[in-house]
């Protein structure tokens, strides 16, 4: 089964969690866990999406499309579901105002 998992690559900031809030470590723990998912997979996919926070969906739907293309193509051709093992893919942000 094709599996891309998209992550944010900008963490939130403090004004945006209750005060105190483990920033650092909550990151930590949500990269390890994107990572250990993909892992599950041998073709997984831990995408992380540079520059946009926890609305990849809004801010950067074409990125969220090409995974869903990615993963339909993969599914109507099971060959393409082999290895590489998993990997950590990083997209460049191009900020159009």
């Amino acid at each position: 089964m094709p599996l891309i998992v998209l992550g944010h690559g900008v963490a939130p900031t403090a004004s945006e969690r209750p005060p105190g809030w483990p920033i650092a470590e909550g990151e930590a723990l949500l990269r390890r866990l994107h990572q250990e998912i993909t892992a599950l997979v041998p073709s997984g996919e831990d995408t992380v999406v540079e520059g946009i926070g926890h609305t990849i969906h809004q801010e950067r739907p074409d990125v969220v499309i090409a995974a869903i293309e990615r993963v339909a193509a993969a599914i109507r051709d099971p060959d393409s579901w082999a290895t590489p093992p998993a990997e950590t893919v990083r997209w460049a942000v191009d900020r159009r105002e």
